[in-house]
């Protein structure tokens, strides 16, 4: 997933977010949610595999640490 951000005379990519324990395959990006302050974002996998279930899903929830780094928080899965 790619984060932009407004620097006053247009758009430029801040950060890439990735799923740490992501493969190709996962659909990681498929929803993607942001809070209204841009403060946090919330990111599915709709295909992910989370221990030995295939295809189970899992949300994975980042925050900002400064203007233009998100930082990983633990996983949520279903």
């Amino acid at each position: 997933a790619y984060l932009f951000a407004n620097i006053g005379t247009g758009w430029a990519q801040s950060d890439h977010l990735i799923a740490s324990d992501g493969i190709n395959g996962d659909n990681f990006g498929i929803a993607v949610a942001l809070s209204a302050a841009g403060t946090y974002a919330l990111i599915g996998a709709d295909l992910a595999t989370v221990g030995t279930n295939d295809d189970q899903g899992a949300a994975y929830f980042y925050t900002r640490a400064n203007f233009s780094d998100f930082a990983y928080l633990p996983m949520i899965t279903r």
